[in-house]
Order: structure tokens, then C-alpha cells, then sequence
């Protein structure tokens, strides 16, 4: 009986091996690239970022932005900066009149004039710790962002963390 009941537990084990592996992205820069083309769009913003959080050291570093050439990384502060009190405080953060902080260094790196910003976390599948952010600047036609905005960013943010 123990033999079967093996048998039927490596069987069960082969089959879900096998539908992980058809659902699982090969490439996920591929994906994460699919996001930035869209997002804006969908959105209706200028330009968005993902950020990562390094688990070891804690570090908060763009993955990848629109906008952004894929060796440029921003490395921004837990304390000033709207990313890193969204992932500090696990909440969405909404800016929407921006004159001051450290995303006004970052636009004189890159050139992009930041108006306003949405920032949500990216929440880990596994529990409360936080991986990330999604953040999305400058809503067109110069409108502010709101709760609907907020709700839909976190709802793709959660999409990102699986």
C-alpha cells in the first residue's frame, strides 16, 4: 500500500512540475520590459518605474523605467524619497505637486521634468515584506492623480509581485 500511495505522490509531483514550468516566465526582463510599454498607456502618465529592494542590504535601485537606458540605475534614499517611504511604509504614496526632494536630483540626471507621481508597493506572495514599487509620473493633460489611479497601481503592482 505504501508503494502506491509513493507512486500516485511522484505522479502528482510530475504533474505539477510540469504545469509550474508552462506557467512560469522563461524570460521575466521580457515581461517587465511589456509592462513599461503598457503601463504608461494604460495609465495615461508620461512615464513609469520599477524598483527593487535588495533583501540583503536593504538597497532601493530602478530595475527599469521608461525613458531609462538599461545601464542607468537610480539608487534612491529610504528617508527622502517617495519610493522609499511607500516601500518603508507599505502604502500607496500619491504626490501630486511636486517642487522638492529627491526626485528633483534625478531629474536633473536625466532630464525629465517630474509634475506629479503614484508610487504602490510591491508586496512579496509569501507575506508582508515588501519587494519593490511601481511608480508612474506626470498624469497627462495635467491632472492629479486619485483614488482610481491609486486603486488600478496596485492592482498591477500586485500582478508584478507574482
Amino acid at each position: 500500500m505504501s508503494h502506491d500511495i509513493h507512486q500516485t505522490l511522484n505522479e502528482l509531483k510530475y504533474r505539477m512540475d510540469v504545469i509550474n514550468r508552462q506557467w512560469t516566465v522563461d524570460n521575466y526582463e521580457s515581461l517587465l520590459s511589456f509592462y513599461m510599454r503598457i503601463l504608461p498607456k494604460v495609465m495615461g502618465v508620461e512615464r513609469c518605474s520599477i524598483f527593487v529592494q535588495e533583501p540583503v542590504t536593504g538597497k532601493i535601485w530602478s530595475k527599469i523605467g521608461t525613458g531609462l537606458n538599461d545601464s542607468y540605475r537610480i539608487e534612491v534614499p529610504r528617508d527622502n524619497s517617495v519610493v522609499g517611504r511607500c516601500i518603508s511604509s507599505a502604502q500607496i504614496v500619491v504626490e501630486n505637486d511636486l517642487s522638492t526632494g529627491f526626485h528633483t536630483e534625478v531629474d536633473a540626471n536625466t532630464g525629465f521634468v517630474t509634475r506629479n507621481l503614484l508610487c504602490a508597493p510591491i508586496k512579496s506572495l509569501a507575506g508582508q515584506d515588501i519587494n519593490g514599487a511601481v511608480e508612474i509620473l506626470n498624469k497627462l493633460d495635467h491632472q492629479s492623480f486619485d483614488e482610481q489611479d491609486s486603486k488600478r497601481l496596485q492592482e498591477v503592482a500586485d500582478y508584478l509581485a507574482m
